[in-house]
């Protein structure tokens, strides 16, 4: 019953969105430098400093661990954690649940009633 509620209230019937093409002249080009930068070598140092320039109370990633966790522990977690980004970056895997996400569909509502 609750399910067959939200999936009625969150059921669409238009026409799925059709993406369009934006005009290229609203966009900044990517200088030439900037590219080379962008398309460099990962390297350790580098994602060391994204893990450390992360806030470190920002919302927890499925494995429920914030930034902070990292950060503290770098010397125990570090190498691993380097490994898998390098790994997923170079293409060798991807760990089936890493783009996970649990999502909470929460009604809104005026006034809420209590269920007894």
């Amino acid at each position: 019953m609750v399910r067959q509620f939200f999936i009625e209230i969150y059921t669409d019937d238009e026409p799925p969105f059709t993406p369009f093409m934006l005009p290229a002249i609203r966009f900044t080009w990517i200088m030439d430098a900037e590219l080379h930068k962008l398309d460099g070598e990962i390297i350790d140092c580098k994602i060391k400093k994204a893990i450390f320039d992360m806030n470190p109370y920002k919302a927890p990633g499925l494995d429920r661990f914030k930034a902070l966790f990292y950060q503290r522990f770098w010397e125990l977690t570090g190498s691993k954690l380097t490994q898998l980004v390098l790994d997923v970056l170079s293409g060798r895997t991807l760990p089936d649940d890493l783009n996970d996400t649990f999502l909470v569909l929460i009604l809104k509502v005026n006034y809420p009633q209590i269920v007894t």
